[in-house]
């Protein structure tokens, strides 16, 4: 059986949810406010351009790896939570919240769905 991962960007209400599953199981639910989620989209094209980033709560960092980024959530009280992404999956996913984001503030905002 071959692992399938899914990357899920989802605006909910007023929290943005960004999720990855592994045959259908939930590995990361990160649920964002606007601010965060801003946050999380700069430290990781930081991270695209090949730059360690701290923005916010958010350290990202290119991997040895060609193609692949670590994102880490440092979260007061909280243990940190650390997410392994493509270049390609955190680019969907950077372009969804930007969209979302320019249209919340221009006041057309809609539901907005990434899937990968």
């Amino acid at each position: 059986m071959t692992d399938e991962w899914r990357w899920t960007y989802a605006k909910r209400g007023r929290r943005h949810q960004l999720r990855r599953d592994k045959n259908d199981i939930e590995i990361y639910n990160w649920r964002l406010n606007d601010e965060q989620l801003q946050a999380f989209c700069d430290a990781g094209t930081d991270a695209l351009s090949g730059q360690r980033s701290r923005v916010g709560e958010f350290y990202a960092h290119p991997l040895r790896r060609e193609g692949e980024l670590h994102i880490t959530w440092i979260r007061r009280h909280r243990e940190p939570s650390n997410m392994l992404i493509s270049q390609a999956d955190l680019i969907e996913i950077i372009t969804a919240a930007d969209q979302e984001l320019l249209a919340k503030e221009l006041g057309n905002s809609e539901l907005v769905h990434v899937s990968r």
